[in-house]
């Protein structure tokens, strides 16, 4: 405790003895910052938020999950038109075309005088006094303009907010101009596909007389239900027959031929060779399954490619409604307005800091000094013979350039 108020007191001891120096020195320093920070030109800064607006696009996830709700693999497929990021609005903002047309419209050559400089140089220039932030949490874009002129700076942001909103509805209109000729080819290949489908039914409907797979395959079962219980009734019947009567009966015979019929028409239910008009549109046993996978497979898929044409006509017309439409793309949450508060210099902040690092180079050079004078007189020093030999050799190099002057 004792040494720290001893080294306390040392260096008050230190700022008493060099309190001019630092004071004159610290003083100075403020002095030239207080000066350069009254003749630099001020700053401005203008700022404009703009976020983009909310569209209605027309997702294939939910158009097919909404016709299809049980198609598995659907739902995951998603296919949205005309978003456009925020880091795609600051390489917009950032083009070599929107500088050129900023600064030809603001005449920024003449203003900043460089009519000579090269367009790249006085781009440069532009981009380092215009700043374009994306925040991408919420998907707004900041923008904001450095000048000295604080008009200048608001109408700058403010013409950046304009001019993204033509560049970014070009852009729009010239991708619906494309995707109205991709989608129209598509719209073409699904009407082709689809009339082929439709054509592969019909011709499977003529050649097998399958119009409705599942109420068909019923009028089968139930035939071939009522044919089984006509024959057992028949057996039933011929066998009472034969043990009442002699064979070669006319009943017996008559039941007999009747069964041999009822027994041939099921062979014909199940695998019919040759079908009959009327026969066409009762599909066998034998051939039901067959039918039924071929006709659940032509009805699918046309059912799909239905869905993915009626999906694609309204892509069509979104697309072509989008490529004349010219509303705004963007919302301006605050337009930008003539700033009265400058943004360099900081006057303040300048002479704290030039200040606060002024003491302490001029206290961190008075301390050199100071142990250089204190082991110059003291002979008991540490560093005594050091500094002797340092002064000394000073002294041969003074002399010796003198001399080599002379």
């Amino acid at each position: 405790m004792t040494s720290d108020r001893v080294n306390l007191l040392d260096f008050l001891a230190f700022l008493l003895r060099w309190r001019r120096f630092i004071s004159l020195f610290v003083g100075l320093i403020v002095l030239c910052v207080v000066i350069v920070s009254l003749i630099t030109p001020a700053r401005y800064v203008a700022k404009a938020t703009i976020f983009p607006s909310q569209e209605q696009q027309l997702d294939i996830s939910s158009f097919i999950s909404s016709k299809l709700a049980g198609l598995p693999g659907v739902a995951g497929f998603a296919a949205q038109m005309g978003s456009l990021p925020g880091e795609i609005y600051l390489t917009i903002l950032r083009s070599r075309s929107v500088s050129e047309t900023v600064i030809d419209t603001f005449q920024l050559r003449k203003k900043w005088k460089m009519e000579k400089a090269s367009i790249e140089e006085i781009t440069r220039v532009l981009l380092s006094r215009a700043r374009f932030q994306s925040n991408l949490r919420d998907g707004t874009v900041l923008i904001e303009v450095t000048s000295g002129d604080p008009q200048l700076a608001a109408n700058m942001a403010n013409f950046y907010v304009r001019e993204l909103d033509c560049r970014n509805q070009e852009l729009k209109s010239q991708k619906a101009t494309h995707d109205k000729i991709f989608i129209g080819e598509r719209l073409e290949d699904a009407r082709r596909r689809m009339d082929e489908l439709e054509d592969s039914l019909r011709s499977f409907q003529e050649r097998t007389g399958i119009l409705d797979i599942e109420e068909q395959v019923k009028a089968t079962i139930k035939t071939a239900a009522e044919l089984e219980a006509l024959r057992l009734t028949t057996e039933l019947e011929l066998t009472q027959a034969r043990e009442m009567m002699e064979s070669g009966n006319p009943f017996i015979e008559e039941l007999e031929r009747r069964l041999n019929g009822i027994r041939g028409q099921m062979r014909q239910l199940v695998d019919r060779h040759q079908k009959s008009a009327e026969d066409k549109f009762i599909p066998t046993l034998k051939d039901a399954p067959s039918y039924g996978i071929t006709y659940l497979k032509l009805l699918r898929d046309i059912t799909v490619q239905e869905l993915l044409y009626q999906f694609l006509v309204q892509q069509y017309e979104q697309a072509r409604i989008a490529e004349v439409r010219h509303t705004p793309t963007m919302q301006a949450i605050d337009w930008a307005s003539a700033p009265t508060k400058r943004s360099w210099p900081k006057r303040g902040v300048m002479v704290i800091a030039a200040g606060a690092a002024a003491f302490v180079f001029a206290v961190a050079t008075a301390l050199i000094v100071d142990g250089f004078r204190t082991a110059s007189a003291q002979p008991d020093h540490p560093q005594h013979s050091k500094v002797l030999a340092l002064k000394s050799a000073l002294r041969r190099r003074r002399d010796s350039e003198h001399t080599r002057d002379q």
